[in-house]
């Protein structure tokens, strides 16, 4: 079981690492520490369920596609992305390696990055959406990150404990507010429309924003279409894809000049180039080679 799970984690991190270098990002991940907890029977209770299940596992596509969006918000202006994902799997673990963003774009820029999944409110849906980042942070969040070059001035005071071990944990522990987030996350529901929007789920929004924008973070919204469960037609000849509806919709509500926030929407490849003049776009590619993790060995 440790032979593979070190030969996982070393396909992860290597799938990170190569597209960094392979687009210019200066962030690389280092799963030394991680495999020699390993090794030393140290940590494995946090991979009991890594045979059972795919759940929060990821793949080498998945993993490009983060890296992509990473690459962008940081060296893109535009507030808005989109991930061209045709699969349902792949919109869901791409979406969790997002999380990355956090502690890679802190050591980058000294930005507190938060990312938060904006779904919709179904008691199903949610508690998948949490086992998955549940298994996602035990296999994952221990491995290190570390910048390829030296932050800009300004940027060099970050937190002492994250700096000594960059992590998405240490990230979680430190720098965010806490493991478990207070922020009320909306729901998805009603924003697929922004004629169909309820007061309760403007007030969510904004209440969200303004708290984290209040406590030092900038929130990083990720949006899976798919995940609403009500869907509306197009109002007479409104043809507009949903996701730029919800983008259009969530610019109105936060400010169109407002640059404290960053919106990524993951859905089926619906966009065609004139709906892209203001949106940077990664299109997700299909892993068919990375194997699943199997069972006992």
């Amino acid at each position: 079981m440790i032979a593979n799970l070190t030969a996982h984690l070393m396909e992860v991190t290597q799938a990170f690492n190569d597209r960094a270098t392979q687009i210019g990002l200066p962030v690389r991940l280092d799963e030394t520490q991680t495999i020699e907890h390993l090794k030393n029977g140290l940590d494995l209770q946090h991979y009991v369920n890594f045979w059972k299940h795919t759940q929060g596992v990821m793949r080498v596509a998945y993993i490009r596609t983060a890296v992509d969006c990473i690459y962008r918000l940081w060296k893109n202006d535009r507030i808005y992305g989109h991930v061209s994902a045709a699969w349902e799997s792949s919109r869901m673990t791409s979406s969790l390696a997002l999380q990355w963003a956090g502690p890679a774009l802190y050591l980058l820029t000294g930005k507190k990055i938060l990312p938060l999944l904006l779904m919709n409110n179904s008691s199903k849906a949610r508690q998948r959406a949490e086992l998955e980042l549940f298994h996602f942070f035990q296999y994952y969040g221990k491995l290190a990150l570390r910048r390829t070059i030296e932050p800009d001035s300004q940027n060099r005071h970050l937190d002492l404990v994250f700096d000594t071990y960059p992590s998405l944990n240490s990230y979680r522990s430190q720098v965010l507010p806490s493991t478990e987030n207070s922020f009320a996350i909306p729901g998805l529901d009603q924003i697929d429309d922004p004629l169909h929007v309820s007061d309760s789920v403007r007030r969510k929004l904004l209440h969200l924003y303004k708290q984290t924008i209040g406590k030092g973070y900038h929130p990083l919204l990720v949006i899976r279409q798919g995940d609403e469960q009500k869907k509306r037609p197009a109002i007479g000849n409104n043809t507009t894809p949903a996701i730029l509806r919800i983008f259009s919709w969530i610019g109105a509500e936060f400010g169109p000049q407002n640059e404290d926030f960053r919106v990524i929407g993951f859905s089926p490849p619906a966009l065609a180039d004139k709906d892209l003049l203001h949106i940077w776009q990664v299109k997700q590619v299909r892993d068919i080679t990375s194997p699943q993790p199997t069972g006992k060995t």
